[in-house]
């Protein structure tokens, strides 16, 4: 394993809803890329808002390419999800 990037992806603030997600990935990085840590950001009024899911993407059994994360709200608030993924060449 080398070359570690750390990579993110934003969800959009002020979803009506009250549900945001967001996807880091690797591919970003380089095409040998892949994920082998992640995590979640709340952003903004952090207030009431309660994660749902932070997870690697892809196959089970298979290495993965990113990070998806997702929570749930307040509808109409200032609020967001940052996903990060940490990103390796694996040999």
């Amino acid at each position: 394993m080398s070359d570690l990037i750390i990579v993110t992806s934003d969800s959009p603030a002020n979803d009506a809803d009250g549900s945001q997600s967001a996807a880091a990935s690797c591919s970003s990085a380089g095409a040998d890329h892949r994920a082998i840590a992640g995590g979640v950001e709340v952003r903004g009024s952090t207030d009431g808002v309660t994660v749902t899911e932070t997870r690697p993407t892809g196959i089970a059994g298979e290495v993965p390419g990113g990070w998806q994360v997702a929570a749930e709200g307040p509808e109409n608030s200032d609020w967001s999800v940052r996903a990060y993924a940490v990103c390796a060449l694996v040999y």
